[in-house]
């Protein structure tokens, strides 16, 4: 018997992201689909847009704006059981999809610090959660950027175990294996790691 959750989805609206919305409410989940533009991600969302999904605005660098999301998902939903932060940043780009917009260093590590800290609380008083933070594939510019993630990771998980929640980062190149549209045991899985 699958446990249903509840999915905060970061990046929604892109490829990877409305991949990972679509795979959880198929799979009976309960999905926050934050994004800049939540109009592009209910249009993601297809045919499966339903009372199960919530699209949020999200600003993953507005300290404000991200509390603000995290509230309305627990007001919604009661809670948050699963983060998959970074979608956007790690979807594959096809011909006519509109360019991500690239972050420095410092806007990076902000949304990270951001979404991390909003969750974390309403994980902390459920007493467990799962944070995923997406890592995207490396090049000149992004190299400090994918340290600190895995850093952040390494250093939250150690801190957050004991309230029975678990950081992870996750390679760009494993999520798209792991999270594909296409069907198979791969996508199950992760849903029901998660």
């Amino acid at each position: 018997m699958t446990i249903r959750q509840t999915w905060f989805v970061t990046g929604a609206a892109s490829r990877l992201g409305a991949d990972i919305v679509r795979q959880a409410l198929a799979a009976g989940h309960r999905v926050v689909a934050a994004d800049a533009d939540p109009l592009a991600v209910l249009q993601r969302a297809g045919d499966i847009a339903h009372a199960r999904l919530l699209a949020l605005r999200l600003d993953e660098v507005d300290t404000r704006e991200t509390s603000a999301a995290v509230k309305c998902a627990v007001a919604h939903f009661g809670g948050i059981d699963v983060l998959v932060h970074g979608a956007a940043d790690c979807s594959p780009q096809a011909e006519f999809d509109a360019p991500v917009a690239r972050r420095d260093f410092s806007a990076s590590v902000r949304a990270l610090f951001n979404v991390t800290r909003g969750v974390l609380g309403a994980m902390r008083e459920q007493g467990s959660g799962r944070i995923l933070h997406l890592v995207p594939a490396p090049d000149k510019a992004r190299g400090p950027t994918l340290f600190s993630i895995t850093g952040f990771c390494r250093s939250v998980a150690a801190d957050v175990a004991a309230f029975g929640i678990e950081v992870t980062a996750v390679p760009a190149h494993q999520a798209a294996a792991l999270l594909r549209s296409a069907s198979g045991s791969d996508r199950d899985e992760v849903l029901e790691q998660a």
